[in-house]
């Protein structure tokens, strides 16, 4: 399917990632969301009180082609993403040794128990079939005083909603994509007030800090998204 021709499915979230996502989220389309200025400050949160710390095993949970790598700060021995996709990680990621990437199904992780110094989660929550399965398989690998830091968007938040229809749905109309809306519903089929719930349930035997951005409130009605950070707690399998 191609953008220029129009000939693609309304409301297909794979059309969508495909054609448009990289144009609206990431790059300079006019009124494209909040901006790429938005996107790097979601990733940037997520790491700002790490830059002093090392993590021996690092684990990213749906790493795409690797685009967090560039905000990770902190040092590490061994960054492991996966995704259900090859990666297609830039060039010096590439000929880093410490750096790997595979495919597998965060619902079913292919790594050892109590293994991991961190877990990294960017925007994957809303997307899969069980997320509390995928909760399930953090808490299950990650070590007892390991750290994992989970962002969630605030979607189907008031705040998010009304930027959206201002700026990302506007943009996708102007570039040709139709059914925005259908599209959302089918790739943010997670609440995340359901999912919140979900992560405080799972992670019940460890800390749980929530960071509302960026109006600071505890409402996901009022903020645009919201990191976790969990750390401590007794061992997951005892």
């Amino acid at each position: 399917m191609s953008a220029s021709t129009g000939n693609f499915d309304y409301g297909d979230p794979e059309s969508f990632y495909r054609e448009f996502y990289g144009k609206i989220i990431c790059g300079n389309a006019s009124g494209g969301g909040l901006g790429k200025k938005a996107v790097v400050s979601t990733h940037r949160s997520m790491e700002r009180r790490f830059s002093t710390t090392h993590f021996s095993k690092v684990l990213e949970l749906g790493g795409g082609n690797g685009e967090h790598l560039n905000y990770v700060s902190h040092r590490f021995d061994s960054y492991t993403l996966i995704d259900l996709r090859e990666a297609v990680l830039e060039d010096r990621h590439q000929k880093d040794p410490r750096i790997t990437s595979i495919i597998a199904d965060a619902e079913r992780l292919p790594i050892d128990d109590l293994s991991i110094d961190r877990v990294i989660v960017t925007c994957l929550l809303h997307h899969v079939d069980h997320p509390e399965l995928v909760l399930q398989e953090i808490n299950r690998v990650l070590k007892n005083d390991g750290t994992a830091t989970i962002f969630l968007s605030c979607d189907p938040g008031l705040v998010v909603r009304f930027l959206r229809k201002l700026t990302t749905e506007r943009t996708a109309k102007k570039l040709g994509f139709r059914g925005y809306d259908l599209m959302n519903a089918r790739d943010h089929r997670n609440h995340v007030g359901s999912l919140l719930l979900l992560v405080k349930y799972v992670f019940r035997h460890r800390k749980v800090q929530e960071n509302w951005m960026p109006f600071r409130l505890p409402s996901w009605n009022l903020n645009g998204y919201l990191v976790l950070t969990i750390t401590k707690g007794k061992s997951p399998l005892s």
